[in-house]
């Protein structure tokens, strides 16, 4: 790919990766940190990402081709296992572009393991300081037209610090029809489910007191909980003159953070139940023009989300009020992207990119909430 890309063989690294955020150690140009949970990970891309305390965006998150975002542009990378993902690409900036990306930050595509790229089975035992171990068992094999793949794997840390316990489980597998040599269609489910409590910040006199305290006001109950279950299907075949790709792909996410100090009154707690429905093809079609080589690139998507949110607010601010969230965030997304990549000499490359975006967002106020006045405004 003519730009900034790079690939990571995570394979390589698996026995060394606890947090996601060190799948991106070694990768020029992406910021990767672990936010209030050790299982947790902020991710920028030549400092595109716009942050916010629960959920990532800027960048297009694609699993075997299949996008991850939800239809709000927002995606948790928690919810991936690095020992179940084979390799990663990163496509910086407008190289994401021919894979429908519109985040200016680029995307970020996850290739998990299969049946073809690892057969056999495997069981992995992990113990480290603070009580942390790990627990990895996959399969994989193939047979006739079909292959597949499972995984599973259970994490469980103390953590550095006081009230900083966390846990996760990970269930990775896909299914694979070749229906020819180049021909195939592979079927994908994960489950996920991620729970940590949270320390919250201390001062730097509090620091060089003891470094391994949680805030003295952190509510005991305070957490970052997220479950996540995936369903999606790809398909693949091959032209005289290029390759295609349909998939079609449902998630459902559960996501629940309680964060605050002291009296239960004074917290907040954010609840949100999504659902996505996402459906994509895209293709590449090679020629000849002017006496140049050509590829085109096409990407259609489209895809439908719904975000319950509910929860309460116990925070005033000029922007919100105390009070029930109890609303419906409705998003609708088409999208259309276009790209034309001409050879004009070994290793230069001419690229010109077009893109169409329609986006709509609709709020539905509940009977319940007494909390969205502000937001309406």
């Amino acid at each position: 790919i003519a730009g900034g890309s790079s690939v990571v063989d995570v394979r390589q690294l698996a026995g060394q990766v606890i947090r996601p955020e060190e799948l991106f150690q070694l990768d020029p140009g992406v910021y990767a940190r672990s936010t209030g949970t050790a299982n947790d990970s902020r991710l920028s891309i030549r400092g595109s990402g716009i942050q916010r305390r629960y959920g990532s965006r800027g960048i297009t998150l694609l699993v075997d081709g299949m996008p991850a975002n939800d239809s709000d542009g927002s995606y948790y990378f928690r919810i991936f296992d690095p020992q179940s993902i084979s390799y990663m690409e990163t496509l910086r900036g407008g190289n994401g572009m021919r894979y429908g990306s519109s985040q200016l930050g680029g995307a970020i595509q996850i290739h998990q393991k299969n049946g073809i790229s690892d057969p056999g089975t495997q069981l992995k035992l992990e113990y480290s300081s603070f009580e942390t171990y790990r627990v990895h068992i996959e399969s994989g094999g193939s047979q006739g037209e079909w292959d597949w793949y499972a995984g599973y794997s259970y994490a469980d840390s103390d953590g550095y610090r006081d009230h900083q316990n966390w846990a996760s489980h990970h269930f990775t597998a896909n299914l694979g029809y070749h229906w020819n040599d180049e021909n195939v269609t592979r079927f994908y489910t994960l489950f996920s489910d991620s729970d940590a409590l949270l320390s919250g910040g201390i001062t730097p006199e509090e620091f060089k007191d003891d470094p391994t305290q949680a805030s003295p006001g952190q509510h005991e109950d305070t957490d970052r909980d997220l479950s996540t279950f995936r369903l999606g299907q790809v398909t693949r075949w091959k032209t005289a003159s290029g390759s295609w790709k349909f998939y079609t792909n449902y998630q459902t996410l559960d996501f629940d953070h309680l964060t605050g100090f002291g009296n239960y009154a004074y917290n907040n707690l954010v609840d949100y139940d999504t659902d996505t429905f996402q459906i994509g093809l895209s293709g590449s079609h090679e020629y000849s023009f002017a006496g140049l080589d050509h590829t085109l690139y096409t990407d259609f998507s489209a895809d439908y989300g719904k975000n319950e949110v509910g929860g309460f607010s116990g925070f005033v601010t000029p922007f919100t009020s105390a009070g029930i969230n109890d609303r419906d965030d409705i998003s609708r997304n088409v999208k259309l992207y276009v790209e034309n990549d001409t050879l004009i000499k070994e290793k230069h490359h001419f690229i010109a990119g077009l893109g169409y975006i329609w986006a709509d967002r609709k709020r539905e106020i509940g009977a319940n909430d007494t909390n969205s006045t502000a937001f309406e405004h």
